[in-house]
């Protein structure tokens, strides 16, 4: 558990020390001690806030850069625009998923709401196989691009009258691959 809010880190830590699936190594204050901790102990699982001084879960997610190829972070951070920005960055670098920080009045509410999403996740990672994605080959085969591709051109077949659309869209969010 890495958040630089102590309230939070035990919070969180006592959820996941409480799920069955869960073993819960430690917590870290900052993104600095939190590397030095993932190269000591090699977790499965590392839960991340975004917004931390010293060093941002964005600048532990890059430093990472696939370098623990089983192990999986999910982002666990407040709501607003900039963390939402960061929290799709950190999804791109190759962070496995995103629990908002629960907003519930009280403690309770938050422990459910927490123990629910994590449980959920948690499901998802054990079920999910493990790849080492290369996310900087692509986002800079991405970037370096400098002609658009060519864009296929409706042709009708000869002897037929085209009458629908032959193709096939597939939408997913920024956690669908």
């Amino acid at each position: 558990v890495v958040d630089d809010m102590a309230v939070c880190r035990k919070i969180i830590g006592n959820v996941a020390a409480g799920l069955s699936q869960l073993e819960l190594i430690g917590s870290a204050p900052n993104g600095t001690i939190a590397l030095g901790m993932i190269e000591q102990h090699k977790p499965d699982l590392v839960l991340l806030d975004i917004e931390m001084p010293d060093m941002s879960g964005i600048d532990v997610m890059a430093k990472l850069g696939g370098k623990y190829p089983h192990m999986k972070v999910v982002i666990i951070s407040s709501q607003n625009k900039s963390s939402a920005e960061k929290t799709i960055t950190a999804l791109g670098l190759g962070a496995f998923g995103f629990i908002p920080k629960p907003e519930a009045a009280n403690l309770q509410g938050s422990v459910a709401f927490l123990t629910d999403e994590l449980s959920r996740l948690v499901g998802s990672i054990r079920s999910t196989p493990t790849v080492t994605p290369n996310f900087s080959k692509t986002f800079a085969s991405v970037t370096q691009s400098t002609t658009a591709p060519a864009v296929p051109t409706a042709k009708p077949r000869p002897g037929k009258i085209p009458t629908q659309l032959e193709l096939l869209v597939i939408g997913i969010s920024t956690g669908g691959p």
